[in-house]
């Protein structure tokens, strides 16, 4: 007996609480988008490509590891347990609608191709604009500090599928020590979709069509 409680205690001494954890983004913060005149028409498409998720290795709710005190690590996923590209797609689509726009999200699978994209954005809502997100890399790893990898591709396309700008936003970031950082994930969500975005040449792109292309920031 004693021996099975020793080793319930180093179960929870290597564990800790790390077991389920899940991560909220859906609706978390609302997006800063800048205001805009006319309702403009934009299809959101936001697609994970994240190589983990493309190999079949990681699920698509995958969003990072949390460590017990003893450094093990256990998969984090979408507290809804959806895909983590459906649930950031709900929060930009709603954050343009709160700016003005007239969007409308379009789910995509990690393997449809660009010409996918566009027949299914066509469907949807005829002549719009596409805001073509790509996640490339998304992880957050809890621990005693937490940090966020993030890479995000923004490409605006017109509705013949032409490319009028594209924008990234890669990085790591530290969500702060002072808390388990699962609020501050959903804080750097909105900062990183906030500058893709605003971007000079993503607002310049929708509203004159001129094509202009940004390097990573």
């Amino acid at each position: 007996m004693q021996k099975l409680v020793a080793l319930g205690a180093l179960v929870v001494l290597l564990t800790g609480c790390a077991i389920g954890r899940t991560a909220n983004y859906r609706g978390a913060l609302p997006l800063s988008v800048s205001r805009v005149d006319g309702h403009p028409s934009v299809v959101v498409a936001v697609q994970d490509q994240r190589p983990d998720v493309l190999n079949g290795r990681k699920w698509d709710t995958y969003v990072g590891t949390q460590r017990s005190i003893a450094g093990v690590p256990w998969n984090m996923r979408t507290a809804s347990g959806r895909p983590l590209a459906s649930e950031i797609g709900e929060d930009i689509t709603a954050g343009l609608v709160s700016a003005g726009f007239n969007a409308h999200q379009l789910s995509v699978t990690p393997q449809q191709g660009d010409d996918d994209v566009l027949v299914g954005a066509r469907s949807l809502s005829p002549g719009s604009k596409i805001y073509h997100f790509r996640i490339t890399e998304w992880c957050n790893d809890i621990w005693f500090i937490p940090t966020l990898s993030y890479c995000i591709e923004l490409m605006v396309k017109d509705a013949s599928g032409a490319m009028r700008a594209r924008k990234s936003a890669c990085g790591k970031q530290d969500l702060g020590s002072d808390k388990p950082g699962f609020e501050n994930l959903a804080k750097a969500l909105a900062t990183i979709l906030d500058s893709l975005i605003n971007a000079n040449e993503v607002n310049s792109a929708l509203r004159n069509g001129i094509a202009e292309t940004s390097p990573n920031i």
